[in-house]
């Protein structure tokens, strides 16, 4: 039942991503960030709210009623958290430098922004003050870029774009060590871009059932879609399949929907439609780690053992898992 509810979401393009679980259960997340520092302190996208745990997971609190949001990204002390506001719908972008307890809205974006409520930012690892951020819209994509921590938006330069509608942006992917170097996974396409989010072209990838994430590590590049991982190692030039290895399904097949890079050592984590899977070399093997996938996946960028995924933690890289407590907000 599980995977035909994701699958009936990924069709539809599915951005935002919430699951058919009780609302206070931890398996309905759209996003998870991490503390860069400190490994417990973590922050989840559950049902339009943000939800802050100091205690790796065991509790939740939440933000109090305001805007919804969508997309979030932490690096070093300042966190980016995008959504739209309450009463109108616009879309805007928040910051918060005291951990997560309070969002302050940053400069409202271009007035070209569409009046869209499905949004996906990235941060820059090596520029906290630098993020892309990319809203959904009927007639294409649209992307814009700031690197002074929100005070002003420019809007990217997309060339030879694809006509009409690109079904929700999925990612915005930072190279970790390369802040020049952006992906961008809407789920019809891929774009990409080498200045840092000023103008982004599009990949020749196709997928014909969509894109679900991307992740970015120098010239690799990594794309989720239903029935394989594709891995680039040429910056996107060429693209070779990588199946996730089954296990023991009623079909046989394991799909990839969400990834955790480590920049680090390049271990891949993929969160698969039966479970979560772990490459050490490149997406060419993958081992199978826990029962329980199709949801979004993060890893602690102070130590990449801990690993948080929607209802379960591991502090060990993967050995044995622990249930997270339930989240704070039920909006039923």
């Amino acid at each position: 039942m599980r995977r035909a509810i994701v699958v009936a979401l990924l069709l539809l393009g599915g951005c935002p991503r919430y699951y058919n679980q009780p609302w206070h259960d931890t398996t309905s997340v759209a996003q998870f960030a991490v503390d860069p520092a400190n490994p417990g302190t973590v922050l989840a996208v559950h049902a339009g709210r943000i939800e802050l745990s100091t205690n790796a997971g065991a509790s939740w609190a939440a933000t109090p009623p305001g805007p919804t949001f969508y997309s979030i990204g932490w690096v070093s002390s300042l966190i980016w958290a995008a959504g739209s506001t309450a009463t109108s719908g616009v879309p805007t972008v928040y910051t918060s430098t005291d951990g997560g307890l309070t969002y302050v809205a940053v400069a409202a974006l271009p007035s070209t922004a569409n009046s869209s409520q499905i949004n996906a930012i990235g941060v820059d690892a090596t520029n906290a003050a630098h993020a892309v951020l990319a809203l959904d819209g009927p007639t294409g994509a649209q992307i814009f870029t700031t690197t002074d921590g929100g005070s002003n938006w420019t809007t990217a330069a997309i060339v030879s774009d694809m006509a009409g509608y690109q079904g929700g942006p999925q990612r915005v992917a930072f190279d970790p060590s390369n802040g020049s170097s952006v992906v961008v996974c809407y789920f019809q396409t891929i774009y990409q871009s080498f200045d840092g989010g000023d103008t982004f072209g599009v990949n020749s990838l196709t997928a014909p059932q969509g894109f679900t994430d991307v992740a970015v590590l120098g010239s690799t590049i990594y794309a989720a879609t239903i029935p394989d991982v594709i891995a680039s190692v040429d910056s996107g030039n060429t693209w070779t399949q990588r199946s996730l290895t089954p296990y023991a399904t009623a079909s046989g097949n394991s799909y990839p929907l969400f990834f955790a890079l480590d920049p680090a050592s390049g271990t891949l984590w993929v969160s698969g439609s039966d479970g979560i899977y772990v490459s050490t070399n490149g997406a060419q093997t993958f081992s199978y780690v826990f029962y329980y996938g199709g949801a979004p996946i993060a890893l602690a960028p102070s130590n990449p053992r801990i690993v948080y995924t929607a209802g379960y933690a591991t502090n060990d890289g993967g050995t044995t898992w622990a249930p997270l407590g339930p989240f704070d907000y039920a909006p039923f």
